[in-house]
């Protein structure tokens, strides 16, 4: 039950940006991204799970950091995927890529981009926690 819902609170928290701008909840999106959460809970997280509780007692400290972990790695292999060759993108702070290359702009821009999502996994990371571990013994002890 706990992977199921921990996503939910990190994804409408994602989406109010959008809110704010366009001043309607943009469903769609917020559909999306909680049908690729939960595939990434499945296919990632809960083996990550189930090693942590095999060998270490699973703490709060331990959900923050693999949830942020999880995520800004996930987001950084993305974000350095190779792009077709002649390519060229930028933002409001000037090019992030060039000719199918990432520039330093490109960079720190994508860097920050993987800390939002670290963020949004370490928020997933307190709701399972809260959700799934806290209080129960079980769980939370070496099996």
């Amino acid at each position: 039950m706990a992977f199921l819902v921990s996503p939910i609170i990190p994804c409408i928290l994602y989406n109010i940006p959008d809110y704010l701008a366009f001043h309607t909840w943009s469903n769609s999106f917020l559909v999306a991204a909680l049908v690729v959460a939960e595939v990434l809970i499945a296919l990632v997280a809960v083996p990550v799970f189930l090693l942590l509780r095999r060998r270490r007692r699973v703490t709060l400290t331990i959900c923050l950091t693999a949830g942020f972990i999880i995520c800004f790695a996930i987001s950084g292999l993305f974000a350095f995927w190779p792009l077709d060759p002649g390519y060229s993108a930028g933002d409001g702070g000037g090019s992030t890529v060039i000719n199918g290359h990432m520039t330093a702009h490109g960079v720190v821009s994508q860097l920050i981009g993987a800390s939002v999502f670290g963020l949004m996994g370490a928020i997933t990371g307190l709701i399972f926690w809260a959700v799934g571990i806290r209080g129960r013994h079980a769980a939370s002890k070496r099996v």
